[in-house]
């Protein structure tokens, strides 16, 4: 399951960002690509430093303070976020994420379960660069507004379109959840917000829609196709 989450930061708190990113130091992305990414990857990172660290810290606050983040994702670990830069010609091409990152130390080690890109330029700004992931359906398109998150398994392939004009700025990270499995994780969302749902019209009496009660149906029925025998 794919989500786009936006209200992550405010477009002031981005923009705010991206005047920093604008000043910052720069090296080559294919220093922290792993495996066959490095071949296809053509952007530049933020030099780890303490304004970087400042600026995960920000990017830290507006995740965690985000209940839809939060209970799509159940976070359990989540990597210091790497902030991307593509100039003109940049892009990076089709890749997968790697499914452990920190193995050379075994104690820190996170399962990458979910990526997420927080977009930090406004999409009129740069020409190109949308985020795209493949699913079994076809391709899927991302270029929202500054301060929003698009969320995704980190096994799907993806790339970032080439930027035909302008800057993209963005911060990418990975997640290790609580829960590993993407279709359980999905259940789960969906029930909290049926729950959430619920909870509201108790409150005010007020009744269950058909289509409530046809999301509490398909609930059931994703449950019975993941436990039933015949």
């Amino acid at each position: 399951m794919l989500l786009e989450i936006p209200g992550i930061l405010k477009s002031a708190e981005a923009a705010g960002i991206v005047a920093k990113l604008a000043r910052a130091q720069f090296v080559d992305g294919k220093l922290s690509a792993g495996g066959f990414a490095g071949e296809v990857k053509n952007n530049l990172e933020m030099a780890p430093n303490q304004e970087m660290m400042t600026l995960a810290r920000q990017v830290y606050a507006g995740l965690a303070g985000h209940p839809v983040f939060n209970t799509f994702a159940l976070p359990r670990k989540m990597l210091v976020p790497i902030f991307s830069r593509y100039d003109v010609g940049m892009e990076y091409g089709l890749h997968t994420d790697i499914a452990m990152m920190g193995i050379d130390q075994p104690e820190k080690a996170t399962r990458t379960d979910l990526s997420f890109t927080l977009f930090l330029s406004e999409p009129d700004t740069y020409e190109g660069g949308e985020l795209v992931i493949r699913t079994h359906v076809g391709e899927n398109r991302f270029k929202p507004p500054a301060g929003s998150v698009v969320v995704y398994p980190s096994h799907n392939l993806h790339y970032v379109a080439p930027v035909k004009e302008g800057v993209r700025y963005a911060a990418v990270s990975w997640a290790q959840s609580f829960v590993r499995e993407d279709s359980r994780r999905e259940i789960l969302f969906e029930l909290n917000g049926v729950a959430e749902g619920l909870a509201g019209k108790l409150e005010t009496g007020t009744p269950l829609t058909r289509e409530e009660t046809d999301v509490l149906f398909g609930l059931y029925h994703k449950l019975m196709r993941m436990w039933a025998d015949t």
